[in-house]
């Protein structure tokens, strides 16, 4: 007798709008016939077995940032799992711990017409602190992507500071979802981006990634 497959991970914290990714997924009882995605992309399986399955994923350039729905077509079961589609920037940065004092908050050198993204996890318990310098009148927009990838247990709090470090705007909710803040400089000066969880804990599952763009 057949049993039922149980789809267990997915080692990528998410897709990137624009590109082609190969997926490893892990499970047992696995060795799909098949593979299907909701929405705009596409997939096509490279390799079944019972413990693990390759599938290419392609995302248009297009996609919205939100996530969509894999099946692994089985004939006793089909499960399912849910994949995060991640904005395309300019520059991936490498992240520069240590994160979570005003004086070690790490610059953002955002290029007119440019976009950056940062990803890493929150550590020690303590949020993270980013650092921009703005020119009155620019806007920009924020966004925090923890909870909607498999690898992140986070609920992202966003909050943007001047360089007094008083809070101008806050982005938090009760869905743990993406967190979003769109910004105009009220002058110019030094503004700062601070990053935890709702729930002030910290570790390699409170994973996020970080994408500033200007508008």
């Amino acid at each position: 007798m057949q049993s039922k497959p149980t789809l267990k991970g997915l080692a990528v914290f998410g897709l990137v709008a624009g590109q082609t990714t190969t997926l490893t997924l892990t499970g047992e009882n696995l060795a799909p016939s098949a593979v299907t995605v909701k929405g705009p992309l596409r997939a096509k399986l490279l390799d079944t077995k019972p413990t693990t399955v390759v599938v290419e994923v392609i995302v248009p350039a297009n996609c919205p940032p939100e996530s969509f729905e894999l099946t692994l077509v089985h004939p006793k079961d089909s499960p399912t799992i849910k994949l995060p589609v991640l904005l395309s920037v300019a520059q991936e940065l490498p992240v520069k711990k240590p994160l979570s004092r005003f004086q070690e908050a790490m610059p953002l050198p955002l290029a007119p017409s440019a976009s950056l993204a940062v990803q890493t996890n929150l550590d020690n318990d303590q949020a993270h602190l980013y650092q921009l310098t703005l020119k009155r009148s620019e806007k920009l927009e924020v966004i925090v992507t923890g909870a909607r990838s498999p690898l992140s247990d986070l609920d992202p709090l966003l909050r943007l500071r001047d360089s007094q470090r008083r809070m101008l705007t806050l982005a938090a909710g009760r869905l743990r979802t993406d967190r979003r803040l769109s910004f105009t400089a009220p002058s110019d000066g030094i503004y700062y981006l601070e990053i935890g969880d709702t729930q002030q804990r910290g570790g390699p599952k409170m994973l996020y990634r970080l994408v500033v763009r200007r508008l």
